[in-house]
This record gives C-alpha cells, structure tokens and sequence, in this order.
C-alpha cells in the first residue's frame, strides 16, 4: 500500500504515513478533495482570465470602429490643420486592431489547460488518478505535452495541495 499525498510505501497495519505524517485511511479522501478543490479554483481562475480577455477583445473591436467615422469626417475638410486629426483615427484602429489580435491569441491559449483540468478531475472522480505523485504526474505530463507552461502550479492558480 502507498500513502494517498507523497505515495512512500506504507503497511498495512500502519494508521499514519512515517513520511509525511497524513492519516492513511482518511488521508486519501482529504488529499483527493483537495485536489478537486484546487482543480476547480484552477479552472474558475482561467475562466475568469478568459473572461476579462472577452472584454479586451471587445474594447479593441470598439476602439477600432469608433476611429473609422472620423477618418470620414476628417477627409472633406483636409487642410494642413485638420491633417494633424486624420492621424488619431488610425492611431485608434491600430491600438483597437491590436487589443484584439492578443486578446484572441491569449485566449486561444487559455482552452488547453481548461480542458486539461477537466480530464484530470473526471480521471480524479472516476479513481484512475488516486495519489498527489500520480495527479501531478498527469498534469505535468499534459501540460508539457501541450507546450504549457507549467512551474509547480498553473498559470494564476493556487499551489497545488
């Protein structure tokens, strides 16, 4: 038998791990619930990225055509004082057009650790994934295999239990 947080081997007869001290019997559900509860926090904190990310997308897209009308207006009355105007439109479509090129881009690389905490609490759930070594494990494994990156704990999260 292993211990459910660091997986030292441990005795059946024993109550407590010699190594890191958790309960055997119930540190099992403990550590697992932590899991669960860190994954979901993880998974709460992207979304809420992913949200603010809408927004900035938005914004961008807002900025960008509201500089248009001007560009329209500006033109008939071109002078040499109006032509100082026509700058701030495409000064606004450029700052708009790349609010929303990095907003998509980032949000687009919010979607892989989305769905990797996903599979990591149905696995946790369904009991394929019972230990913090054997949890760890997976979502290193995923994240580096999907170019995440991954230094202890997920971008913005908690750390891990």
């Amino acid at each position: 038998m292993k211990c459910p947080r660091c997986d030292s081997p441990v005795t059946d007869d024993m109550k407590f791990c010699g190594h890191c001290g958790v309960e055997v019997e119930s540190g099992k559900k403990i550590t697992l619930d932590a899991w669960i509860g860190y994954i979901n926090h993880t998974q709460e904190t992207l979304r809420s990225r992913s949200r603010t990310l809408s927004r900035l997308n938005l914004a961008g897209l807002g900025i960008a055509i509201f500089s248009i009308p001007f560009v329209v207006v500006i033109i008939p009355f071109l002078s040499a004082t109006t032509a100082l105007f026509l700058v701030l439109p495409f000064i606004g479509f450029f700052f708009g057009s790349i609010l929303i090129s990095f907003s998509r881009s980032e949000l687009r690389e919010l979607e892989k650790p989305l769905q990797i905490c996903e599979n990591a609490k149905l696995a946790v759930l369904a009991g394929n994934l019972t230990t913090s070594k054997e949890i760890t494990g997976y979502l290193e494994n995923q994240l580096k295999k999907y170019a995440v990156s991954y230094s202890g704990k997920l971008k913005g999260a908690s750390s891990p239990p």
